[in-house]
């Protein structure tokens, strides 16, 4: 396949796509209007029912046309979209599960299919002369209530400024980063992303035979910044800010937890983490350093396997990590956190600079 324009929009150095933005206020709407739909339907069913439902949106390239300016139709072909497809999963949880807010917002990214499934993305036919090929997208939302959420009506006048609108709308930001990552590694025929250390470290299941209380602590002090330490997640999050940068000041926005997460990752202590870990794994009159080398073992297995079965080549070799000593592996992984955190905060603070250029 022949590419006749090149990225010019695509800033490498901070990881944002701008022609994945025109799109994203009407997937906000769409996302949040067929959840509130979701929520009339199943309020009824009482604070102590669970259930579960998904939703498939489509819009088509005439959707997709109206929503980019004639102006920017070059910025468009970086990025040829003929197709976006979202699966929305909802979910009612029962009552005071979720928090004060009474809801939760996560996202994936569907790559390029390596057969008939649905869930992926897919070259389609040109829909302009510049460029020889379009593209059929995927991604998901999910998107979960409790008893506490409070619906606010879309004809508010702050709508857009509310934590429902910027968190659905920061989701879908960060999922359409993935998608032309995907994108761009393919046409150029790029290494392509490898994910299996990223879903090794989602890890939602506890494979470690330990107590509930310690694979939550391991979960949240370590491996969640495996997961966000990852370059294509890095790009992700750095666009995903942008919604939050172009509301908030600079004050203003040291309190988001986009912030503060990258603040920590650059504080992140082996040291500390042990002396924390050891206090958890006390409470079970388990030997910490015991626990430590077998999650640390076992976390490599999940790696090894998933590369694996997915046949990738990660550049972080899974069986160079499982070789390393205990202090070797943690001190190894703090290092990265610590560039990676340095790397986010860089460039959070580069979007500010670029937001006072621009005014």
């Amino acid at each position: 396949m022949k590419r006749l324009n090149k990225f010019q929009s695509f800033n490498e150095a901070l990881g944002i796509a701008t022609s994945t933005m025109f799109y994203v206020d009407k997937l906000t709407y769409i996302c949040i209007e067929e959840f509130y739909k979701y929520i009339d339907r199943t309020r009824p069913l009482g604070p102590d029912a669970d259930d579960k439902e998904s939703v498939n949106i489509r819009l088509n390239y005439r959707d997709i046309s109206r929503l980019v300016p004639n102006s920017k139709k070059e910025v468009y072909d970086e990025f040829p979209l003929s197709e976006i497809l979202v699966t929305i999963d909802f979910t009612k949880r029962k009552e005071n599960k979720i928090g004060a807010s009474g809801y939760m917002i996560g996202g994936y990214a569907s790559p390029f299919a390596i057969g008939r499934e649905r869930q992926a993305t897919r070259f389609k036919d040109a829909v302009r002369q510049k460029v020889d090929h379009s593209l059929s997208i995927h991604l998901g939302i999910q998107m979960i209530y409790d008893s506490n959420f409070k619906k606010i009506s879309p004809n508010f006048e702050q709508f857009e400024r509310t934590h429902l609108f910027k968190k659905v709308k920061s989701v879908i930001t960060h999922e359409l980063n993935h998608l032309y990552e995907f994108y761009n590694r393919k046409i150029y025929k790029s290494k392509p992303i490898t994910t299996s250390l990223t879903w090794a470290a989602i890890g939602e299941e506890n494979i470690y035979d330990v107590p509930e209380s310690i694979f939550n602590f391991w979960q949240s002090e370590f491996t969640d910044y495996i997961y966000n330490s990852e370059k294509h997640e890095i790009n992700a999050q750095v666009q995903e800010a942008k919604t939050f940068v172009d509301l908030y000041t600079f004050e203003r926005f040291r309190r988001t937890d986009l912030w503060k997460f990258a603040k920590n990752m650059q504080r992140w202590s082996y040291d500390e983490f042990k002396t924390n870990f050891n206090k958890s794994v006390s409470d079970h009159e388990l030997n910490t350093q015991e626990t430590l080398e077998k999650m640390k073992n076992l976390f490599c297995d999940e790696y090894i396997k998933l590369a694996t079965d997915w046949k990738e080549d990660p550049s972080l070799s899974p069986q160079k990590l499982k070789g390393m000593s205990v202090d070797s592996f943690f001190k190894f992984f703090q290092k990265r956190f610590e560039e990676s955190g340095t790397k986010l905060v860089r460039n959070y603070c580069r979007l500010y600079a670029l937001k006072e250029i621009e005014k």
